[in-house]
């Protein structure tokens, strides 16, 4: 199979049955409701490309990152903002949120939120990159980010995870509060970010879970074991023998994130959803998305220019408004 196949290589999934009503604005909802409009910005590279766990040795990026000329008035604050979030801002959200969410339970099934977030901003030294904004997600949910380029939507996956300087507001993913970035690290995985990380495509399948199971510190046969096991409940299998440059590109989107689901993480962030990939193959992708996050136990999170219309259900839209992009700028 050729990188410019079509879907032969997928099982086809049930077409969406949730029509999305037209956005409003206000806080990011699931697919059949309203979409979030916040600020936001661009960041530099190297910045957000620091703690990032490739899917390839850290010492590759770290020479990928070295070789990166970043000017100095977009370079990152080195501690979170200490300020506290304006309180009409703080009032706005909580509102959005509402009582029962904030306290970890998503009130339409009774399920424990993994992801809350409440006046989550993310500053650079040249001013804010995203504006205060909420966002909910229960396990088995996908959170899609639209944005184009300038807009911060990878600066916002990277900030979810834990791998994002310069951060304020309330951030919280499995009960782990983003003031312990660490921790944070520990239960969530990049399975791609711009080309810092993502596949190789002379390697083989069977490769990539190598290299994915050594960066991740995951034993080799644990890691096999798992993807086979994912792979049954997603009803979708990669070839281990097969080349990743020869994979359909929504494929690729796949492994990535079945890859950065060897090591069990709450929450997984894939950038650029819509790279090389039509409306329809979108809609797929986030079909097959969600139930990897179902079968995980997870939260996925990916970004796009443009949300395809309508959108799969169980899959929340957060909307970002553009803005001029800075020097360094990874988008």
């Amino acid at each position: 199979m050729t990188g410019g196949q079509g879907r032969d290589d997928l099982p086809e999934p049930e077409p969406p049955t949730v029509e999305v009503p037209e956005g409003e604005g206000g806080v990011a909802v699931p697919s059949d409701g309203t979409a979030t409009e916040v600020a936001g910005g661009a960041l530099p590279d190297d910045e957000i490309a620091e703690s990032v766990q490739s899917a390839r040795p850290v010492a590759h990026v770290e020479e990928e990152l070295a070789e990166r000329e970043v000017t100095e008035e977009t370079r990152l604050e080195g501690t979170c903002l200490e300020e506290p979030v304006d309180e009409g801002v703080g009032e706005e959200v909580q509102q959005e949120v509402g009582d029962e969410e904030v306290e970890g339970e998503d009130p339409e099934e009774g399920l424990p939120l993994l992801l809350v977030a409440r006046g989550l901003t993310v500053h650079a030294r040249g001013g804010s990159v995203v504006e205060p904004l909420g966002v909910v997600a229960a396990p088995g949910e996908v959170l899609l980010v639209e944005g184009t380029t300038g807009s911060g939507r990878s600066v916002l996956l990277l900030a979810l995870a834990g791998r994002m300087r310069g951060v304020g507001g309330e951030l919280e993913v499995a009960g782990v509060p983003g003031t312990r970035p660490r921790r944070l690290r520990a239960i969530t995985s990049v399975a791609r970010l711009g080309d810092v990380v993502d596949l190789d495509g002379p390697l083989t399948v069977a490769e990539c879970v190598t290299e994915r199971c050594l960066t991740d510190g995951v034993p080799e046969r644990d890691g096999s074991r798992r993807m086979s096991e994912l792979e049954d409940a997603l009803g979708f299998r990669v070839p281990r023998d097969a080349a990743v440059g020869d994979l359909s590109m929504l494929s690729r989107v796949l492994l990535l994130v079945l890859l950065a689901q060897l090591r069990p993480a709450a929450l997984t962030v894939l950038d650029d959803l819509d790279h090389d990939l039509s409306p329809a193959d979108q809609v797929l992708a986030l079909e097959h998305l969600g139930r990897l996050a179902r079968a995980a136990g997870a939260v996925v999170v990916t970004s796009t220019v443009a949300a395809p219309d309508p959108l799969p259900p169980g899959t929340t839209l957060l909307r970002l408004p553009s803005t001029r992009p800075t020097p360094g700028d990874l988008l």
